[in-house]
């Protein structure tokens, strides 16, 4: 199965300069994107939840270094897609990735999906660094469903195949309270949304080891610009990185959760779902809980990254 891509030549190894006995592939040799010979300087990725900042991560570093947001996203949902469903094996995942990896050679990846595949990427990349922001589940649900609306569009039939992997995988019926949902096409139930956030946070925490994982929240995002680059492990001061792109990735807004669901209910069922893993993510940020709560308590007009 050769998921990259219909517009690129399979990658050929000897051209490419890797030792296809060895499991990391960052390394100097000829892309077949970049067509010439490339030093990659450091390894990154952003592993947070989609509308989390994972478009502004890859904007701020877009001058500085390969940074890319979502590269090849049809290919890497359907692969990604396919090992989850256990459609391929682990050892087609791996060689997949490594192809992958060799064609492009990203410096900084901010791939939401690619958390599905976390450990992998642990694995194979063992220079790899991974970023998570951080964002409260009340202020994220209200803007992963007005997308969620955007994505029923027909154009985006690749999305809403993953967003029915994401969220119709808990078989979750809508409750009656949720009803006035049901009038908007690719809107899952709530309860849904949660288990997936708190799935996702998990899943990248689990798996990506501590010395390699830096976590912080998304309304921090522009005063860490300098403790990134230290954790990737790259000369701030060679770095054009740009902080101003911190707030990148808003969305046309279609649909306010808010306006058809009682807030209360949404945090009660915050709560239930995801009540542990934001004490978890306390822990590692400590500003966390208390945007939490202001968000409950407040209307407030959340910027969407």
């Amino acid at each position: 199965m050769v998921f990259w891509v219909e517009t690129h030549s399979k990658a050929s190894w000897s051209a490419l300069g890797v030792d296809p006995n060895n499991s990391y592939s960052s390394y100097s040799g000829q892309s077949s994107i970049l067509g010439y010979y490339f030093m990659r300087r450091f390894h990154g990725y952003c592993l947070s939840a989609p509308r989390s900042g994972t478009r502004s991560i890859s904007y701020i570093f877009e001058k500085a270094c390969r940074s890319a947001h979502e590269p090849f996203s049809s290919q890497t949902i359907q692969l990604t897609l396919a090992y989850c469903k256990g459609e391929i094996d682990k050892s087609t995942l791996y060689d997949a990735l490594i192809e992958r990896d060799a064609i492009a050679q990203w410096e900084m990846e901010a791939s939401h999906y690619l958390h599905h595949l976390s450990g992998a990427l642990v694995d194979l990349f063992p220079m790899a660094h991974f970023i998570l922001t951080v964002r409260d589940p009340l202020s994220w649900i209200q803007s992963e469903v007005n997308q969620n609306v955007i994505t029923s569009e027909a154009r985006f039939a690749i999305w809403q195949e993953l967003e029915a992997f994401r969220y119709g995988r808990y078989d979750i019926k809508r409750p009656e309270k949720e009803k006035a949902l049901g009038n908007w096409k690719n809107v899952w139930p709530l309860v849904s949304y949660f288990k997936y956030w708190s799935e996702h946070y998990t899943t990248v925490l689990d798996r990506v080891p501590e010395e390699r994982l830096l976590v912080f929240p998304i309304w921090e995002i522009e005063s860490n610009g300098d403790k990134m680059c230290r954790f990737l492990g790259f000369d701030i001061s060679s770095m054009e990185i740009d902080m101003t792109r911190a707030h990148v990735g808003h969305s046309q807004k279609l649909f306010d959760l808010y306006s058809h669901i009682d807030r209360d209910y949404v945090a009660e069922l915050a709560e239930e779902q995801c009540g542990d893993v934001v004490c978890r993510l306390t822990d590692l940020v400590p500003s966390f809980a208390l945007r939490q709560e202001k968000f409950r308590n407040v209307p407030l007009d959340v910027k969407k990254s």
